[in-house]
Formats: C-alpha cells, sequence, structure tokens
C-alpha cells in the first residue's frame, strides 16, 4: 500500500511506533489520568516517585514538574503559617461567619 492510499490514521499509527519507547508521547487521557492519579495525598507521592525514575522522558519529566510544583506549595504554605497569615485568615472568616449566622438567626 502506497503512502498516499494509507489513511492519515494509519501513517499516524506507524510513525509513533516508529519512536523510541524512550520518547513515546503521552495521550491526553494519559496526563488527565497521572494528574487524577497524582492528586490521591499518599498514593501520588510514591506514584511520582516512582514515575521520576521512568525511561520514558516524556512522563519522567511530566512527573518532575508535578513533583516541583508539589514542593513550591508546600513551601508558599509553610511560609504563610510561619508569617501568621493563617491566623488573620481564620479571624477573618470567622468574623464573617459570625456575621453571617447572626443576620440568618436574628429575624
Amino acid at each position: 500500500m502506497s503512502d498516499e492510499k494509507k489513511s492519515r490514521r494509519e501513517r499516524r499509527k506507524e510513525e509513533l511506533n516508529s519512536i523510541p519507547r524512550e520518547y513515546k508521547p503521552i495521550s491526553i487521557w494519559g496526563y488527565f489520568g497521572y494528574e487524577v492519579l497524582f492528586a490521591i495525598p499518599v498514593i501520588g507521592l510514591i506514584f511520582m516517585i516512582i514515575f521520576s525514575f521512568s525511561k520514558n522522558r516524556n512522563l519522567r519529566n511530566f512527573t518532575l514538574s508535578h513533583f516541583c510544583l508539589l514542593v513550591i506549595f508546600l513551601v508558599i504554605i509553610i511560609a504563610a503559617l510561619a508569617l501568621g497569615v493563617g491566623e488573620i485568615l481564620g479571624e477573618i472568616a470567622e468574623d464573617y461567619f459570625d456575621l453571617y449566622i447572626s443576620d440568618i438567626f436574628n429575624f
């Protein structure tokens, strides 16, 4: 079968099969699945560690970028707690809910 007669899907399949395993792209559903997996608290962290040593460079880079994002969020949260921002936000929320609840029960 010549290249002209092959469908676009068949040509794409052949291209993907010719790519070495370490460079195979991740599908859209693959990215979605990994995001869901990494969102699970303890299991996600374990899989992040496992996938960070993957032979597939795309999966490894995606996992490492997700892990870096997790570290950045943790640093921001720790800094906010150290500066007392959590206490200030808690007081603001408490004042808001006190007013809201008092408005509901005081007809």
